[in-house]
């Protein structure tokens, strides 16, 4: 599992894989500041520094798409600068940084990267090899996954939670009841529309993805979602969705 751009990144490179179905319909990464910060939309980043992984083409895509420059910071991975300094900018997701910065008593406020219209997918993927041989498995791993999404997002959810935290004790009720509700309040894993898109690849967003990160220099050599994102291992009522068989 993975971001779609960097999967579109691999895949340009010659890496023989494929990308099966979206686990999240929309990016849940974003830009965090405090509440008292005058960063109030992406045009406030303007010569600002922001804490993130050096050549992200999210920020490239910032940079191009409100005709800002952005000063890079590489990432470690804490909060403690941010919480030492009012000023201070980083990137985060809005279903975890946020909720430890409340808990050391900051007041931070976030700009959601998808809402400047850079969004690529969270994606399911394999190798080529792998999808092609084992067809079935895949369609029913993609199938699981995304009645496993619709289940946990309705709920009763007890079980699921008791596992997850065995996995990960740091995974507190209290925790994943904010990452979940962060989920649902951005639309995250059933995307923006009335209909629940929880898995779809659309083809045409995808291109979109793909044009978008040729354009930014970011790959050199510009592939097809349908050769990437073939949508024929998506459950049927999906595949009718994307617009195609």
């Amino acid at each position: 599992m993975g971001r779609a751009d960097d999967v579109v990144l691999q895949a340009s490179n010659g890496v023989p894989i494929l990308i099966v179905g979206a686990f999240m319909q929309h990016d849940p990464q974003a830009i965090l500041v405090h509440e008292e910060s005058s960063v109030n939309n992406f045009e406030d980043l303007d010569g600002r520094s922001v804490m993130t992984t050096p050549g992200a083409a999210m920020i490239k895509y910032l940079e191009k798409r409100f005709d800002i420059t952005i000063e890079t910071t590489p990432v470690d991975y804490g909060m403690s600068r941010f919480l030492a300094d009012k000023e201070f900018i980083q990137q985060c997701f809005i279903t975890s940084e946020p909720y430890y910065i409340r808990k050391e008593g900051a007041n931070p406020k976030t700009l959601l990267i998808a809402d400047s219209g850079y969004d690529p997918y969270r994606v399911m993927y394999t190798s080529k090899t792998f999808a092609l041989k084992n067809t079935d498995v895949v369609k029913a791993f993609v199938e699981a996954s995304v009645k496993g999404w619709k289940s946990y997002i309705s709920g009763p959810r007890d079980k699921a939670n008791e596992m997850i935290a065995k996995g990960n004790p740091k995974m507190t009720e209290e925790f994943l009841s904010y990452s979940l509700n962060a989920m649902i309040e951005n639309q995250l894993i059933s995307g923006y529309q009335d209909e629940d898109q929880t898995g779809l690849i659309d083809s045409d967003r995808m291109q979109k993805l793909i044009d978008d990160l040729f354009n930014l220099g970011v790959i050199e050599k510009k592939i097809l979602s349908r050769d990437l994102a073939p949508i024929s291992f998506l459950p049927e009522y999906l595949r009718e969705m994307s617009g195609k068989k």
